[in-house]
This record gives structure tokens, C-alpha cells and sequence, in this order.
């Protein structure tokens, strides 16, 4: 994941990454959520540990439920498949989402 988070950057994408962007002392849950609210884009990194991650869904499902409140749809939620295939299957509140990554299975190939 830190790997798509360094091209963004190298990109001069705006990105906020926890790890990397929180300080000792912030209040991060309230972070996670102010980020997500300003966003425009949410990048789903999925793998076998973010299906596992009860924080990871807390986070997607929190996007995508700001989503449904604004006009046009933001953040847009799009899943990064990081590691397959097979690549683990989406929980049932994300599978109106596409998984499957063209790249991923050609390189894997």
C-alpha cells in the first residue's frame, strides 16, 4: 500500500495515509473521518488484512454512506486490489463494487 501512497505523492497528489500523516496526540479517529468528509476520492486497498480489519470497514462503510448524503456521489470508493488472484472476496455491503484487477491478473500470470 505505502508503494501507491509514494506514486501519489511523486504525482502531487493530495493524499492522507494515517500512518504517515497523523502526529502523536491527534485525535484519530476524528481525523479519519474529517479526511474521508473532505475527500473527494477514497482508495479502498483491499486484502486479505482489510478484509479482516474491523477498521478498514469502518472507514468504507463511513465513505460510502457520506457517498449516499452529497450530491454527486463523493467520495468516490475504489478498491486497489493489492494482492490475488484469488483476491479476497468483498464483503456483502461492498459488493456492488467492482473487484477484479486486470493488472493484478496479468502480472500474477
Amino acid at each position: 500500500m505505502l508503494k501507491r501512497v509514494q506514486m501519489l505523492k511523486r504525482l502531487k497528489v493530495r493524499c492522507f495515509q494515517d500512518v504517515l500523516d497523523l502526529e502523536p496526540g491527534d485525535r484519530w479517529e476524528e481525523e479519519l473521518y474529517r479526511h474521508i468528509d473532505r475527500s473527494d476520492l477514497f482508495l479502498l486497498f483491499w486484502s486479505r488484512a482489510a478484509k479482516g480489519s474491523a477498521w478498514v470497514m469502518r472507514e468504507v462503510k463511513y465513505a460510502l454512506r457520506r457517498q449516499g448524503e452529497r450530491a454527486g456521489g463523493l467520495p468516490e470508493v475504489v478498491p486497489v486490489v493489492l494482492e490475488g488472484p484469488p483476491i479476497p472476496a468483498p464483503p456483502p455491503e461492498l459488493q456492488h463494487l467492482h473487484f477484479n484487477d486486470q493488472i493484478l491478473s496479468f502480472l500474477r500470470s
